[in-house]
């Protein structure tokens, strides 16, 4: 029995070509679009900057208008005592709820596959792909 054609009858090599196609328009465009991003960020700093030595809070062009904005952001410095606070506090809500996935696959392999309260397993299937 040969397991090189799928039910629509096109040979598997064909789809893997296909695939390397859709990759390389893909690398194409993703490079297009770092460099645009790169712009718009460098085109945003340059507006803030120009905004702030002008004192203004907000500026337009011929089709767009802008606004100052200031955010304020975490960034852990020492990961020891914010954990000692976290739990010192009950304070789980700084935390995000996802899963490290590698210490999840970790966990499996020293548990023997045993699943940690609270978490299911999901399988996400896909293929492996690299060039010959």
């Amino acid at each position: 029995m040969q397991h090189d054609v799928v039910e629509n009858d096109t040979p598997l090599g064909t789809l893997i070509d296909e695939l390397q196609a859709y990759r390389l328009q893909k690398d194409a465009i993703n490079a297009q679009l770092k460099g645009v991003e790169a712009e718009i960020e460098s085109l945003k700093l340059r507006i803030r900057q120009t905004m702030d030595v002008l004192g203004l809070e907000s500026a337009s062009g011929h089709d767009l208008s802008v606004k100052a904005t200031d955010t304020n952001l975490g960034q852990i410095e020492d990961i020891d005592s914010f954990y000692d606070f976290i739990r010192e506090t009950d304070s789980l809500y700084f935390l995000e709820r996802r899963v490290s996935q590698a210490a999840f696959r970790e966990y499996l392999d020293m548990n023997g596959g045993e699943l940690p309260p609270g978490l299911n397993l999901f399988v996400k299937q896909d293929i492996s792909v690299r060039k010959k």
